[in-house]
């Protein structure tokens, strides 16, 4: 299984980026309640780290709306190099956690793939930018689903629940399963328990975005 995840992990993970910003210090209610980043009061602005899908080789990327809220001139990293580029937000629904960002890469970008079905128990990874350490691979199995998780800025419905471990940053991330498909997005810690974390499942997100995703994009419903 390791020798598997391994080569999925080298195959999958230019089809992750970074996103980098400033965000506002605590005056900023929307920031200060976020489930992701702690603002020490002394400071007015703070780097801030998050991490997206590549859904369409045009460059759409797509990420958690708390991951970009209130950011400045939001940087995404992508590649070998990494190279470094402008976002634009080009949509977003708060109350759902979704963004769409887009950047303008000079070549087609390698796109993830979908899975609609998750079951409790199967092995599970994510890739993401925890504390701004990009590609970093975690692992565990699918802990639960259809979970409620509520936040200061959101009600969450139907969450997968995975003890992989996830660290701020790896918010906007995919959570796959072990055939290198995205299972949810990975939204939500909670920092005083160990080994908990949540992502959204592709069922929600996936009809909010199609009309960023190709017309050929590959999603498997079982």
């Amino acid at each position: 299984m390791s020798s598997r995840i391994a080569d999925l992990y080298r195959k999958l993970k230019h089809r992750i980026v970074s996103i980098e910003g400033m965000k506002a210090g605590p005056e900023r209610e929307d920031l200060l309640l976020s489930p992701y980043f702690f603002f020490p009061e002394r400071e007015e602005r703070k780097v801030s780290y998050g991490s997206g899908m590549i859904i369409h080789p045009k460059g759409y990327i797509l990420t958690c709306y708390h991951v970009v809220a209130g950011i400045r001139a939001a940087k995404v990293k992508w590649g070998k190099r990494p190279e470094l580029y402008q976002a634009k937000l080009v949509w977003a629904q708060q109350d759902k956690d979704v963004a769409v960002l887009k950047i303008n890469p000079s070549k087609k970008l390698p796109t993830v793939t979908f899975c609609k079905d998750a079951h409790v128990g199967e092995r599970v990874f994510a890739i993401g930018n925890p504390f701004g350490f990009e590609h970093t691979l975690t692992m565990g199995i699918l802990s639960g689903k259809e979970r409620t998780v509520s936040t200061a800025n959101n009600e969450y419905e139907g969450m997968l629940q995975t003890d992989a471990t996830l660290n701020p940053g790896n918010s906007g991330g995919p959570l796959f399963n072990t055939k290198g498909q995205v299972i949810g997005m990975n939204a939500i810690i909670i920092q005083s328990h160990q080994s908990m974390g949540f992502a959204i499942p592709t069922r929600t997100f996936l009809p909010l975005i199609q009309k960023y995703l190709p017309k050929t994009i590959s999603s498997d419903s079982g």
